[in-house]
């Protein structure tokens, strides 16, 4: 017999409904927004959930080693480089707003992002690409 492990994870949108999906299985509810800006507490929130803090522990740290490389790397260029994140799927491009935790990775780097990115109030908008900046 196969083991399965279901999580839920979800908006605490759903927090009405949490003592029912507790029934089920484990839930972590969590807001969005908080996640966009802090998604480090919540891979601590879900590693909790599991029992392995200390594996979430040593991938932040792995992060941070990375972060730094990629600061000494880029440091010369760092404050004149512009960067963007953009997700292909479906056959059509989007480019990932601020209000993600894209934009706390670009912030942990010392990227600057380009103000196109400033126009949308969703997480990610669909661009054509003439809109890619050049």
């Amino acid at each position: 017999m196969q083991c399965i492990l279901i999580l839920i994870l979800g908006w605490d949108l759903f927090l009405s409904s949490n003592k029912l999906l507790s029934q089920i299985a484990p839930t972590v509810l969590f807001s969005f927004t908080e996640a966009a800006h802090n998604w480090k507490q919540l891979l601590k929130i879900i590693a909790a959930e599991f029992n392995r803090t200390e594996v979430a522990n040593e991938l932040l740290d792995s992060y941070e080693l990375r972060v730094q490389k990629m600061r000494k790397d880029l440091e010369i260029n760092r404050l004149q480089l512009r960067a963007s994140c953009l997700v292909v799927a479906s056959g059509a491009i989007y480019l990932v707003a601020k209000e993600t935790p894209v934009e706390s990775v670009f912030n942990d780097i010392g990227l600057q992002r380009y103000s196109l990115e400033d126009a949308s109030k969703e997480a990610y908008f669909p661009i054509s690409e003439e809109k890619l900046p050049s």
